[in-house]
């Protein structure tokens, strides 16, 4: 009897994956059509003659997958975009320890004026001593007073360009970048803000 020499092996059967549910299959559509939906107010918010349409629909996934951006949202109105970012934390002095700084929303609205404020989620800072003057009054960031306006003399012409202009992924670098510094001058004004925690 002749012998054959296998060329080639079969593939072994392979287990059948586990089959999505019904519910999980409905679950996952509905996030889709709640995504598209989410991406068409998007586009409708930051269209403009520098951001097309189709433009505006790529930043869409640009900004929903930036590394400091946990979500976004619109407030009812439709008329303010609405970003949640990921924790903060800033390099204190005396002592050197991280400080934690808070979670964001940050609320941008680009009509009727241009508008950008900042509000902290955690427990905001009420007290800051700065040599003999003491000052209570609620603020969020050491650049960031209790109104929500972030004081940024660097930069801030560039991000009112960028949001006005609807090129949000940038002006989300611009104030993510401004989240996470802090001046010299404000750098001693961290130790009224608690210590991180150990990661």
């Amino acid at each position: 009897m002749k012998r054959f020499t296998l060329l080639f092996e079969r593939p072994k059967p392979v287990a059948r994956e586990k089959q999505e549910s019904a519910l999980e299959l409905a679950a996952k559509a509905k996030e889709s059509a709640e995504l598209r939906v989410l991406e068409e107010q998007y586009v409708d918010f930051c269209k403009s003659r520098a951001t097309p349409s189709k433009q505006a629909a790529q930043d869409f996934y640009t900004l929903i997958r930036s590394p400091g951006v946990q979500m976004i949202g619109f407030a009812a109105n439709g008329h303010e975009l609405l970003i949640a970012t990921h924790r903060v934390y800033l390099r204190g002095v005396q002592p050197v320890v991280w400080r934690d700084i808070g979670e964001f929303i940050i609320h941008v609205r680009r009509k009727p004026r241009l508008l950008i404020t900042f509000e902290n989620v955690a427990p905001l800072v009420t007290k800051i001593q700065n040599g003999n003057v003491t000052m209570f009054i609620n603020i969020h960031h050491p650049h960031i007073p209790h109104d929500g306006h972030i004081c940024m003399p660097n930069g801030m012409i560039e991000l009112q360009t960028s949001v006005t202009e609807g090129d949000m992924p940038t002006a989300m670098e611009i104030m993510l970048l401004a989240l996470n510094s802090v001046s010299p001058v404000h750098r001693l004004g961290l130790a009224q803000w608690p210590i991180a925690p150990e990661k």
